[in-house]
């Protein structure tokens, strides 16, 4: 059990395997392209944090000293990798503190740079449902800048709706948990209703120039079950006994996303949303609005 609750955060850092499938429109063959960048993400990406992790779990001088409440770099979960450079660094050149701070710096603009990706994918796949009709104001959010031809409007909304999101975060522990857990399990959760797809409907499955072959569904059914699993793990709580405070409010979040895309769909979804535009040759047609 405890090998199970730990997987989640694991799982958690191993991922930009999905990479590849948001730059294939802007390549010549991307039936084979894709599908083989996105392979490559994923040894590359587990190799580099795999890694990492051996390395992090190496450097702890004292495990205490990782979970204690009260330390010099502030104790708790929050801190448990700056007291690791700390004690790392105050052990070989006892300058603890240059080090946890060096260090934890390089690890923040780590993050920001990786944020900056995932608010350029997510405005990617903002522009390219509201492009598919498949999006509320999908109007408002296909203006392109004249010149680059960003989807400027896209990525505004995008930038704007994460920093509301994580807001509550900034005062709750609780909330940070669900939102961290319902942004792994919506990352997940699409991949692993397209590969029970393709197992459930194998006999219908008509293959294209990239092709596992039968290796194929047994790659698919075992990640299906590895995602199905993940979901349900990140759905558990973080702690134990179980209090409003120790709750996992992730299912929570979910259904509510679930249940607001499904009366989008109802009122107004189903009537305009046809499947992707695959396509581009009539601008107007897709209602591009240059910003």
């Amino acid at each position: 059990m405890v090998v199970l609750l730990g997987l989640p955060y694991f799982q958690s850092i191993l991922t930009g395997f999905e990479v590849g499938s948001h730059v294939v429109e802007e390549v010549r063959t991307a039936a084979t392209a894709g599908p083989r960048a996105m392979i490559r993400s994923v040894y590359t990406t587990a190799g580099v944090e795999i890694v990492l992790l051996v390395v992090m779990t190496f450097c702890i001088q004292n495990p205490d000293n990782v979970l204690s409440e009260n330390t010099i770099t502030g104790g708790g979960e929050a801190s448990a990798a700056s007291q690791i450079f700390y004690d790392c660094f105050q052990a070989k050149h006892e300058n603890g503190i240059v080090g946890s701070i060096i260090f934890t710096a390089l690890a923040a603009g780590s993050l920001f740079f990786g944020n900056i990706t995932n608010v350029t994918l997510t405005a990617r796949m903002a522009y390219a449902m509201a492009r598919d009709v498949g999006l509320p104001f999908h109007k408002f959010l296909i203006k392109l800048t004249k010149i680059e031809r960003i989807p400027v409007n896209a990525t505004i909304v995008t930038v704007i709706g994460s920093f509301i999101c994580t807001l509550p975060s900034l005062g709750s522990s609780v909330a940070f948990t669900a939102i961290t857990a319902m942004s792994t399990i919506t990352a997940y959760g699409p991949y692993t209703a397209v590969l029970l797809c393709r197992y459930w409907f194998r006999n219908n499955f008509v293959p294209g120039p990239f092709s596992m072959g039968r290796l194929g569904v047994y790659v698919g059914g075992w990640g299906a079950f590895w995602g199905a699993a993940m979901s349900i793990l990140f759905c558990f709580p973080p702690s134990y006994p179980i209090t409003g405070s120790t709750f996992n409010y992730a299912i929570i979040s979910l259904g509510g996303c679930i249940a607001a895309g499904i009366v989008y769909w109802v009122l107004d979804g189903r009537k305009n949303f046809h499947g992707p535009k695959r396509v581009i040759d009539d601008l107007e047609s897709l209602d591009y609005i240059p910003a």
